[in-house]
């Protein structure tokens, strides 16, 4: 924890790494993700970027945040995954509920329950790492989110466990590693284990735990062992290895859900997209465009930027080119010869104008690609 996330979490509000943010990239880019799941209202978009005028720390605004650049300094994905883990060592699920849940779940005092403010704020990446290892139990009180201040949250967590069960399909995990209910029954210790402390715990001894992880993860670094992983697609990637080094995935190749790219209009390999990808998921190579999906954080801004409106969201990658993160091509350099001055150019085969020409139009982004909302969701 730095001092830039020790300050919010003590005024009480979310981090905001500025740099992360695509507005940060380009005043072109569209994402306004966190304010329109804000239930308080409280983030405003300004040329800048968000500003953060209000905040309840319900963690939803990072839950929906593709890069990161919102973040809750207390319940982080590493925190969620480590709390997770700690659990799973001792029982044979962990329990996260919000504060929605019955009266009895808020009171027990097991320890394999973990508090969330709002369901939303779980990243499917997160319950994914922890279904790989375990069993998980979501506890959502019988009337939903009926009346619930963080209405909002409802969407969001809806979206989210839709993901999570395509993810556990098309890595034919049993459905049953997650289970959805309002009720719980006393969390089952596995044998040759003690029963652990409760962990819905309070700020002190979130403080202890934190500091104390933090020590042991540094430590386990140093001697080469694997360290918790920060961000939600390090912790995608981890859980993989492991089922990969298990001999856990599926032989046959599957969806991902996850949207992924495709070029559907003129390319003039200006390399503006592949060098505001946040995640370096487009690379300009060789006279090629490359995609590599495994990176790709479906945060739209190489959509946003793309002077020709060339690029669009296509169909669903495959398990395997998240799997062995291989580099798709979506356009070569070819030589073309415009039809409106006769120039020679190079682009890709759909361009007919060279870039002169195309720009001297009075709308150059004649090419209209199809946006599916700019968030890379499926139509569905």
């Amino acid at each position: 924890m730095d001092i830039r996330e020790l300050a919010s979490f003590l005024v009480g509000k979310v981090v905001l790494r500025r740099e992360l943010c695509t507005k940060s990239l380009s005043p072109r880019a569209s994402c306004q993700r966190c304010a329109e799941s804000c239930p308080l209202g409280g983030i405003e978009i300004t040329g800048e970027g968000p500003e953060i005028i209000d905040c309840n720390r319900c963690g939803l605004c990072a839950a929906v945040c593709p890069t990161g650049a919102l973040k809750d300094p207390e319940r982080t994905p590493a925190f969620f995954l480590a709390r997770g883990r700690e659990i799973l060592k001792i029982y044979e699920e962990v329990v996260f509920f919000c504060p929605r849940s019955p009266y009895r779940i808020r009171q027990e005092k097991a320890g394999n329950l973990v508090f969330v403010p709002c369901l939303g704020a779980l990243p499917p990446e997160v319950l994914l790492a922890l279904a790989v290892e375990g069993r998980i139990t979501l506890i959502l009180p019988k009337e939903g989110c009926r009346g619930c201040a963080l209405q909002k949250g409802q969407e969001i967590f809806e979206n989210n466990f839709s993901v999570l069960h395509m993810m556990l399909e098309a890595l034919a995990l049993p459905p049953g590693r997650i289970k959805l209910t309002p009720e719980i029954s006393r969390g089952r210790v596995k044998p040759g284990h003690s029963v652990g402390l409760e962990v819905a715990m309070g700020r002190r001894e979130l403080f202890a735990a934190l500091f104390r992880n933090i020590k042991r993860w540094e430590r386990e670094e140093n001697e080469g062992r694997a360290r918790i992983p920060s961000t939600r697609r390090e912790i995608l990637h981890q859980a993989l290895v492991r089922l990969e080094r298990e001999g856990g995935l599926p032989q046959e190749n599957r969806d991902w859900p996850q949207a992924g790219l495709k070029v559907v209009g003129p390319c003039y390999f200006c390399n503006v997209c592949s060098r505001l990808c946040p995640a370096g998921a487009l690379i300009l190579e060789e006279e090629r465009l490359l995609f590599k999906p495994s990176l790709c954080l479906s945060c739209g801004l190489c959509l946003d930027v793309c002077l020709h409106r060339s690029l669009s969201w296509g169909d669903k990658v495959s398990l395997k080119s998240i799997t062995t993160r291989e580099r798709q091509e979506l356009a070569v350099v070819t030589v073309k010869e415009c039809i409106n001055c006769g120039e020679k150019f190079s682009a890709n085969i759909y361009a007919q104008l060279c870039l002169r020409c195309s720009l001297q139009r009075p709308n150059p982004s004649f090419n209209l690609a199809p946006n599916l909302g700019g968030n890379g969701e499926l139509k569905k």
